[in-house]
Formats: C-alpha cells, sequence, structure tokens
C-alpha cells in the first residue's frame, strides 16, 4: 500500500485538494449566485465570472504549495494556471448559457455538471504545463512523444 501511494501520491493529493477546491468554488459559485440574484438582480453570469476569479486564485495557491510543492515561479505558475482557467472560463460561458436557456436547467446544477467536465481535463495540464520545469506543451500532446 505504501508503495502504491508513494507511486501515485501526486494524483492523490490533486484528487483530495481538487475535491475541496471544487466543492469551495462551488460553493462560492453558488452563494454569489444566490445573493447576487436575489438580492442585487445580478444575470447568473456576473456570480460565474466573479466566483471564477476567487476560486482559480485560491485553487492556484492550494495546488503549488500541497500538490506540486514548487518553489518560486509565483507569476509564470500564475499566468500558466490561469491559461488553462480562461479556456475553462470560456468554455463554461458558453455551456453554462446553453444547458439555462436551451435545456432548462437549473444555473446551479448546470455549474455541478460543467465543474466536472474541468476537473477531468485540470490535472494533465497542471501536471505536465502548469507546474513543470518544461516551458512547452508538447507533455500535454500524446503525438509529440
Amino acid at each position: 500500500m505504501k508503495k502504491l501511494y508513494a507511486r501515485h501520491s501526486q494524483k492523490i493529493q490533486y484528487l483530495l485538494i481538487g475535491g475541496w477546491n471544487t466543492v469551495f468554488g462551488y460553493g462560492v459559485f453558488t452563494a454569489l449566485y444566490y445573493y447576487g440574484t436575489t438580492h442585487l438582480h445580478l444575470h447568473y453570469v456576473i456570480p460565474l465570472v466573479l466566483s471564477h476569479v476567487i476560486s482559480v486564485t485560491s485553487a492556484y495557491l492550494v495546488y503549488k504549495k500541497f500538490v506540486f510543492k514548487t518553489k518560486g515561479n509565483f507569476i509564470r505558475e500564475y499566468w500558466r494556471f490561469c491559461t488553462f482557467y480562461w479556456f475553462s472560463l470560456a468554455a463554461n460561458l458558453v455551456l453554462l448559457p446553453a444547458l439555462v436557456e436551451l435545456f432548462g436547467l437549473d444555473p446551479v446544477i448546470s455549474q455541478g455538471l460543467l465543474i466536472v467536465v474541468a476537473a477531468v481535463t485540470s490535472y494533465l495540464w497542471h501536471a505536465h504545463y502548469t507546474f513543470s520545469q518544461d516551458m512547452s506543451l508538447k507533455k500535454l500532446n500524446p503525438s509529440s512523444r
């Protein structure tokens, strides 16, 4: 069991901390959504963008310290980290309204579904690009090996 953990410790830590980050981000979105739409009469996309900034910054700090354990390179890594989440946010800005407006799903339920998709792809990006010493995206493309 110790060998298995040693071999996959980073992935296990990523899953555990990623689970926390997912709950945190979803909680921030849900709180901002209910408060923003009820009291401030905001469109649901506004809480999405605000929660995105808060959640991504929090996730970066936790992954850097507890999963990938890198030192320095704060700006470079944060830029790389945000790059993934800009793509994720762009997709989310298209898919969330599609799920809500076209399929009639609740915004909170829809966002929960979209979080799963982002979580599945984020580990590869962060392990092989964000926190990698290699400056290229070659590791993310299997055909380049």
